[in-house]
């Protein structure tokens, strides 16, 4: 994943889709809104415009101390992490 190539609704629809239960009705629409500010912010910040992977992006997030200005991203990005663990798991 490029961040360059961020897009709001391929993010927000996964998220809306596969963790339904995780997020309540206005935390998704809250998370949409983090994510259009997100979007904006992550290309004017030194440190997380050129993060790679998902896993980098989790980890910027937190060094950056943005996790707490978008919590609700780091959640999804956590959940997304973490499934893709526990699906290798059971695979």
């Amino acid at each position: 994943m490029t961040i360059n190539f961020f897009n709001v609704e391929d993010i927000w629809l996964p998220a809306d889709k596969f963790y339904p239960e995780d997020f309540f009705y206005q935390e998704k629409i809250h998370l949409r809104l983090q994510l259009q500010h997100y979007e904006l912010d992550v290309h004017n910040h030194p440190k997380l415009k050129n993060m790679s992977s998902i896993t980098d992006l989790c980890q910027g997030l937190v060094e950056t101390e943005k996790s707490t200005i978008y919590p609700l991203v780091d959640k999804l990005i956590r959940l997304i992490l973490t499934f893709l663990v526990s699906t290798a798991t059971t695979e």
